[in-house]
């Protein structure tokens, strides 16, 4: 059957689908290559909705930027409502971030600035996203951020149809002003970016977890806590897109973009934060929200807005410029805190309607005066060090001053619960000197070593997937190699770990159906060419081994018979018991085959 056609596209395979619809591929006459955002039916039934997209398709397709996927064209054909946009061959950064866990701050900075570069761009002929997530946006085979899905979420929402894809569905990347039905703004695009840079971070976003309305509940009520190992420069601009009121946020999003690229220099060799499966527990703050005289206003279809504070065709107020100077990680700080006064002064908002003053205090930038010096609280040093051991990490970040500089070192502690401190130098009660270092309780990926390829040596080989018996106990995922001959050397085997892993342990032993039970084993293990264990073997007997990995490229391990005058072995069976390799989430190598939590 011919693939049909609607107003000179064909259409080919279907893409993906989104919340509204099919992305399908398309070609035109001269053959360039297309997406097609189609609209479900009741959606491309509903008149106003259609009336209104033909009206918007206008505005959209005067938009060009390096960072957005470009709309080309609205085709409405009988029952078939789409929107022609660009074809990005590549990734979306929700499947970029699955497959890494953490990004690097220098690429989370690059990728930020484009994301509020595309941002600035819509702002300007005013329109809001209002739907920025990982899912939209895309990253091409040059790895440049390109978003998309914008402006479509806004005309549904707005449609009298009342079509409108409930709040609930994008809680963790919505502006308390949206859940607390106050109009949208800029601000709340450049939320839902602090949103997004805070899950490229550490892997989670800052209020996960739980119901669709507890997560609202914490967008409004609770402010994020820093997860550990993000750069401060980093994590003062996430702080700031993140203020609850959206007149104390950082912006406009041009500012926003300017000052991300100016830090990636700065973050170049900043190493990634710690990735979690889980948010550090969140800081409640006063909940008191502005007043409210009903529904979020929506702008009817004859109002000249769209959905958004500024009239479409206008531009979004800008700020006095200000040109961010790479001197140093301070001097961007600084510029943080001036990007922080215009927001707060209500030059860069871009938004016509002043929104009442915030009562948080816990993620917004401090406030700068006229002349742009930041205000300053004297707080008292804080000279002995507090006892920190068997506290959550986020309570002993919360208990240490800002002025502290703290180190973090993860280890794998199966008997601590997640994010536990397990140590710290300098101990309790002795002079900070300020600076601490916190050993962190993480728990472990596990991943076998049978599900590993080996690198086989000489004489080497493993039987691997299989169930071993040592002293009658069994033991899944077991590795068992022969050991026979009378003094023909060692056998072994090695692994390429890539610095993934931090432990070995293994439980040694020989088989309890071994032919020969009265010639001991030798069991000896390398990591990269350096002898770290060695072992004799008797039978009857388990010998629990643990092997520290940390940074360790090639794992080697050599077994042989112990020789005996006068006497061979007959092929007696050596078992590695459940032999395991332990890491830490972000440091397991993303392809290594089926590991358990």
């Amino acid at each position: 059957m011919e693939n049909p056609s609607h107003h000179g596209y064909r259409l080919g395979d279907t893409l993906g689908r989104g919340s509204t619809g099919p992305i399908v591929a398309a070609t035109d006459e001269h053959g360039n290559e297309f997406a097609i955002k189609a609209l479900r039916p009741e959606l491309a039934t509903d008149h106003d909705l259609v009336t209104r997209l033909m009206r918007e398709c206008a505005v959209l397709a005067r938009v060009r930027n390096p960072n957005l996927v470009a709309v080309h064209d609205c085709v409405v054909d009988g029952d078939f409502v789409g929107i022609v946009r660009d074809r990005v061959t590549g990734t979306s950064l929700r499947a970029h971030l699955r497959e890494a866990g953490t990004l690097l701050p220098a690429e989370i900075a690059r990728i930020g600035a484009g994301i509020a570069t595309a941002l600035a761009a819509l702002h300007n002929v005013g329109v809001l996203h209002l739907d920025l997530r990982p899912e939209n946006i895309l990253l091409d085979e040059e790895k440049t951020p390109r978003v998309t899905g914008f402006g479509l979420f806004a005309l549904i929402a707005a449609s009298a149809g009342g079509h409108a894809v409930p709040i609930t569905r994008r809680a963790q990347y919505s502006a308390p002003e949206l859940i607390t039905e106050q109009p949208a703004n800029s601000g709340s695009d450049l939320y839902a970016l602090g949103i997004v840079l805070y899950e490229l971070c550490c892997g989670v976003v800052p209020f996960g977890g739980g119901t669709d309305y507890a997560v609202m509940r914490h967008q409004v009520q609770s402010a994020p806590r820093r997860p550990p190992g993000v750069p401060d420069l980093l994590w003062a601009v996430v702080d700031g897109l993140l203020a609850k009121d959206p007149a104390a946020r950082i912006g406009p999003a041009a500012n926003v973009a300017e000052l991300l690229d100016g830090m990636v220099g700065e973050l170049v060799n900043a190493p990634c934060a710690t990735q979690l499966t889980s948010p550090p527990e969140s800081t409640p703050i006063d909940p008191t929200p502005p007043p409210q005289s009903g529904p979020r206003p929506m702008p009817s279809p004859d109002s000249g807005t769209y959905f958004g504070d500024v009239p479409v065709g206008g531009a979004v107020p800008k700020p006095r410029r200000r040109r961010v100077v790479l001197l140093s990680a301070a001097a961007l700080l600084v510029a943080i805190g001036v990007f922080a006064g215009w927001a707060l002064s209500g030059a860069g908002s871009g938004s016509a309607q002043s929104s009442p003053a915030s009562t948080q205090t816990a993620t917004a930038l401090p406030p700068v005066n006229q002349t742009d010096t930041p205000t300053t609280t004297t707080v008292a040093p804080m000279t002995t060090a507090p006892n920190l051991v068997g506290e959550p990490l986020a309570k002993a970040q919360d208990t240490l001053p800002s002025s502290i500089k703290v180190t973090y070192v993860d280890t794998i502690d199966a008997s601590e619960s997640d994010n536990t401190v397990v140590a710290q130098d300098p101990a309790a009660g002795q002079a900070l000197n300020g600076a601490m270092k916190l050993t962190v309780a993480r728990q472990p990926v596990t991943v076998y070593l049978d599900s590993l390829p080996t690198l086989s040596g000489e004489n080497g080989g493993w039987q691997s997937g299989n169930t071993g018996e040592i002293a009658g106990k069994t033991y899944t995922d077991s590795l068992v190699g022969g050991l026979y001959g009378c003094n023909d050397g060692p056998q072994y085997v090695e692994y390429n770990l890539a610095k993934g892993y931090r432990q070995l342990v293994i439980t040694a032993g020989f088989s309890d159906d071994s032919p020969d039970s009265s010639v001991p084993g030798s069991l000896e293990i390398f990591t990269d060419g350096v002898q770290v264990s060695t072992t004799t073997l008797a039978y009857g007997k388990p010998y629990p081994i643990t092997v520290d990995l940390s940074g360790v490229l090639r794992l080697k391990i050599a077994w042989q018979a112990v020789e005996q005058p006068g006497h061979c072995v007959d092929t007696d069976q050596l078992v590695l018991g459940s032999a395991a390799l332990l890491g830490l989430p972000g440091e397991v190598p993303s392809d290594t085959p089926t590991p358990t939590n």
